[in-house]
């Protein structure tokens, strides 16, 4: 009777899952109770103490109603009407059958919990949850019953009810043990859970989770085979799989791991962990059953030992090393293991290596493993051609060698794959045209050419299997063939960027019954779009930016389905009838920006009716006036980028108390005519840019509470008043601030907090004042610069942290007020300029290994040059002009090698410029106004006795004293020696492609392999 009730409880909890069949993708609710506007919903988080509350009564409630007393009454309190009859049903069946279940929550992990709303009100709720759980069913007709240890993951939907509370009205269990299996031999999985630490990654983090966390005896069952990652053979208890991908392991695997004793397995997957840059034991050698085996993203690094050549059973081998520097590294000694793997591994049918050390001659023995089926060699840093032996392998289906150096024609690479469904050749130096032998390749489905160097037209055919074609970053030419395009019915996703294409944009493109995706950004087509009036097209993405289209197409409004559109930096002109968006009601990413020809001079009315909207750019065009009231309604939920600078606004209808756009993390207002106060933005901001404008008051202290912003740009405005003591709360996470150009007075903030990530700060042109070593040194200001005091090569933008924004800042650099438009976090400057600070410079300053601009001029600084300046050694652009500083210039500043611009002039120093060496490089405008100075460039020439003075030893001053003791933590990033960035030549740093700020959270299509 009990194995009855134990088959209908896994019964009913199998039924449970009627999500869709992929675990982590956005489910679907139920269309019962729902209006069919609940498709598409807006998403917030739900507070993870309420979603583990709602998760724990619900444990409780069931546990009383499968339990001894079978008390279903409370079920009403916590399910839906959908789910209150199942269960029902399930308590009144154990009744019938004289048994019940005992269970014990033993621990509970939320994963993720968000709220979705409709936005009329209508919202529902998903919980993604670890529970691990012990049971036990008792039956009155059977003297002895099994306890149960489960361990599952489970997904519940609830919806809102009107009085107030949730309501579960649907669960999945994404995996889960409960059942007993028969006992396995014994390994002491115990001893291998301690041989690493959980460390819980900064990527992905509502998806994985530590699996061995949860390995354990509970209730007297001790088989691994129901511990979550491993599997048995069933007929002998033995583990034959062992998946503990993505499993927070910290530490190195050494060779007497209890792992290597599982000599029965046959797939071993350690993917995504970090095992501390430790190098691949030898000690895999031993597991000759496997025929899988993942190591990648792992933190190995040292040799791949040859000995993994005897994993003879091997189909699958992935040794990939992750992007990140931290992420390890692998080489392969050359010739040895490739030849081993050729002779050895003749089972192979995929290997990946993707980011390891490889030499041609290596990749050229691969070609003799000709049963391979998938070849991944992304970023192995070989150049030259591809070795003719890769043609060898007739049997490919998926071939990567993209981020290489491989040059010659695609057409040698394609040898004989006709095969071939994935090809990825992106970011090499291949040559010539596009063959078009690829029509031959009949199964083609993905075409990967970006960042080559090909030319000519394109090909007159493509299969017609092809789903995805990437040729954007090249140099070809031509229009696009109109009636091969019309053949493609299976196209999904066509990028055609920076390229030279001319001509229209064939009609056939927006016939295609699949096409998603279309960007055909900064090419050369005319005229406009032809779009069917009976189209059907099923485009979501359309971007244009950078053509010479006549005229914003009126045709666009058939492409009803479209989510995201970019018509910027075109040759628009008239005035637009924003009618032709009407229809486009699904709109979340509109781009109007840089189209002043176009006449928009005011806010169209038109966006009150997309309460989709996410980002909005309509920058650098001609709207004046005041920011209406009514645009505050719009995408109040959604809204997560806005930008209205470079037009000429010139304040808000109704100042805002704070900005209502809850969602929004990137504000750009700069460079208008706007007046009035601050407005506060609310606390999900990242960027915020008000420069260039007229706005007045005070900074309202709010702005502490916006622990999250990265970069604040509020120079050029009429703001005055004291900086508030608060800013220091932003230290962790403010990389920017730039005050440049107002009339704050007072001294600076007292503290910066420890690790503070400041790396650019710009006080200049205030009337701030005050000793430096008292209000920078005391308040640990400069002592918590760790994003300053780490010299390392690391290239890194702070719009990496916004993705691929552009930013403007001016900054006063080598004499010049420059306009940086894209702005590395490495470009670590300190501009207190043009103020009323006074007092010595701190000699702690000499701990900013990564300083490149230092600006100090047009103060009333006083004493000597500090020692410690010398280990500045990426200092770029000195100016200390105009001030009270003594003493002679110390030879030793000669070794500041990269500077390229000083300025010492009017101040108090004497003695001889330093010469034969980078200081006696400078013009005679560096140091005039120093009367006391002599020797070139200056006229006046030393005394014969005179000759320049080695820096005075640090002297620790009354000032300084408070640093000692102190070590500077190196956590930040750097300056690397090959970036000039920007100072010499023409002092501004654009990207690339200037692409709106939001563009790349559109992913196009991301690859994601999966094994």
């Amino acid at each position: 009777m009990a194995g009855r009730f134990k088959k209908l409880f896994t019964s009913f909890t199998k039924k449970s899952k009627e999500f869709s069949d992929a675990g982590d993708t956005q489910m679907s609710f139920p269309a019962a109770g729902l209006s069919s506007s609940m498709a598409a919903m807006s998403r917030k988080l739900m507070l993870v103490e309420e979603a583990e509350a709602l998760v724990k009564q619900w444990q409780i409630i069931k546990a009383e109603a499968l339990g001894p007393s079978h008390q279903v009454h409370s079920l009403s309190e916590i399910l839906d009407e959908s789910m209150i009859v199942q269960w029902h049903d399930l308590a009144d069946a154990a009744k019938a059958r004289s048994c019940y279940w005992r269970f014990v929550l033993l621990e509970l992990s939320v994963l993720r919990a968000e709220i979705l709303s409709n936005g009329i009100g209508a919202e529902m709720a998903e919980i993604d949850a670890v529970l691990v759980e012990a049971a036990e069913l008792v039956s009155e007709s059977e003297q002895k019953n099994p306890n149960y240890y489960s361990t599952y993951k489970i997904r519940y939907a609830l919806k809102w009810q009107n009085d107030g509370s949730w309501r579960f009205c649907k669960e999945e269990c994404l995996w889960y043990f409960i059942c007993c299996l028969p006992p396995s031999p014994k390994v002491n999985f115990t001893a291998t859970k301690t041989e690493f630490t959980f460390d819980k990654p900064t990527y992905d983090v509502n998806n994985i989770y530590p699996k061995m966390k949860y390995w354990n005896t509970v209730s007297g069952i001790s088989d691994c085979c129901m511990w979550d990652g491993i599997t048995c053979d069933a007929a002998t208890g033995r583990v034959t799989a062992l998946d503990l991908s993505s499993s927070w392991l910290y530490g190195p695997l050494t060779s007497n791991s209890s792992l290597f004793r599982l000599l029965h397995l046959q797939k071993l997957n350690l993917a995504f962990n970090n095992f501390a840059s430790c190098t691949i034991p030898s000690e895999f050698s031993k597991l000759s059953r496997l025929t899988y085996l993942n190591l990648s993203s792992s933190v190995f690094s040292g040799h791949i030992p040859y000995v993994i050549s005897r994993l003879t059973n091997l189909v699958v081998l992935d040794l990939s090393v992750g992007t990140s520097t931290t992420d390890g590294y692998l080489y392969v000694r050359q010739g040895q293991l490739g030849r081993l793997i050729t002779q050895n591994m003749t089972n192979l049918r995929q290997l990946y290596l993707d980011g390891t050390y490889l030499s041609s001659p290596v990749l050229e023995f691969f070609g003799n493993l000709s049963s391979l089926t998938h070849l991944s060699s992304e970023l192995l840093f070989v150049c030259g051609e591809v070795p003719t032996s890769l043609g060898n392998l007739t049997q490919l289906i998926y071939l990567d060698l993209s981020y290489n150096s491989f040059s010659g024609h695609i057409s040698s690479v394609l040898g004989n794959h006709t095969q071939l469904k994935h090809l990825y050749l992106l970011y090499n130096r291949f040559t010539g045209r596009i063959p078009s032998s690829f029509e031959k390749f009949t199964q083609l489905e993905n075409l990967f050419l970006s960042s080559n160097l090909l030319d000519g037209k394109l090909p007159a055919s493509f299969p017609h299997t092809i789903k995805i074609i990437y040729l954007d970053h090249n140099s070809l030419t031509g229009s696009i063939p109109s009636t091969s395009i019309a053949n493609l019915t299976f196209l999904y996703n066509l990028l055609l960027s920076s390229n030279s294409f001319t001509g229209v944009i064939p009609w056939s493109l927006f016939e295609l019954p699949c096409l998603d995706s279309l960007s055909l950004d900064y090419n050369q087509f005319t005229g406009s779009l032809n779009i069917s009036s009976n189209s059907s097209s099923p485009l979501t993405y359309l971007s244009l930016i950078g053509n010479k289209l006549g005229g914003v197409p009126s045709s666009v409004s058939k492409l009803t389905m479209l989510t995201e559109l970019y018509l910027s930096f075109n040759d628009f002109s008239g005035t637009l009838d924003f009618g032709i968006f009407s229809a486009l009601s699904s709109l979340e990413y509109l781009d109007l920006s840089n189209n002043r020809n176009l006449s928009i001079t005011k806010f169209p009315m038109l966006l009150k009716k997309q309460t989709q909207l996410q980002a909005l750019d309509l920058s650098n065009n001609r709207i004046g006036g005041q920011i209406p009231k009514w645009f505050l309604s719009v995408g109040t939920e959604t809204m997560q980028q806005l930008n209205l600078s470079h037009n000429f606004l010139t304040g808000w209808e109704e100042t805002p108390v704070a900005l209502p756009w809850n969602s929004l993390f990137v504000l750009d207002l700069h460079s208008n005519m706007l007046q009035g106060p601050l407005v506060v933005p609310q606390i999900s901001i990242w960027y915020y840019s008000v420069t260039e404008n007229s706005l007045t008051g005070r900074i309202d202290p709010l702005f502490c509470k916006l622990d999250g912003l990265l970069y604040l740009e509020l120079s050029s405005n009429n703001l005055s008043g004291i900086i508030p003591q608060c800013f220091g709360n932003l230290a962790s996470s403010l990389s920017v601030l730039n005050l440049r150009g107002n009339n704050f007075h007072g001294k600076m903030p007292k503290t910066c907090g420890e690790g503070s990530q400041l790396a650019t700060l710009d006080l200049s042109h205030n009337h701030l004042h005050g000793k430096i070593t008292k209000s920078l040194v005391e308040s640990q200001y400069f002592r918590n610069w760790t994003s300053m005091a780490q010299n390392s090569d690391a290239k890194r933008y702070i719009g990496n942290y916004i993705d691929d924004q552009y930013y403007s800042m001016t900054v006063i650099n080598k004499g010049l007020e420059m306009g940086f438009i894209r702005v590395l976090s490495i470009f670590v400057s300190i501009d207190l300029s043009n103020n009323r600070f006074h007092g010595e410079i701190p000699t702690t300053i000499g701990v900013l290994a990564s300083l490149v601009v230092l600006n100090l001029s047009s103060n009333s600084f006083t004493g000597h040059i500090p020692s410690s300046m010398t280990k500045l050694t990426k200092l770029e652009s000195l100016d200390v002009s105009k001030n009270k500083l003594s003493g002679e210039i110390p030879q030793q500043l000669n070794s500041l090698t990269f500077l390229e611009y000083l300025n010492m002039s009017e101040n108090e120093f004497v003695g001889p410029i330093p010469q034969g060496g980078q200081i006696g490089t400078f013009p005679n405008s560096s140091f005039m106004g120093n009367l006391g100075l002599c020797g070139r460039p200056l006229s006046k020439m030393c005394e014969t006795s005179l000759s320049p003075a080695p820096l005075p030893s640090n002297v620790t001053s009354a000032d300084d004293s408070i640093m000692s003791g102190f070590t500077w933590k190196v956590v930040a990033i750097g300056y690397g020696c090959g970036v000039v960035f920007g100072v010499v030549g023409g002092h501004v740093i654009i990207s690339r492609r200037p692409y709106l700020m939001w563009i790349i959270f559109r992913v196009i299509t991301q690859r994601r392999r999966r094994r």
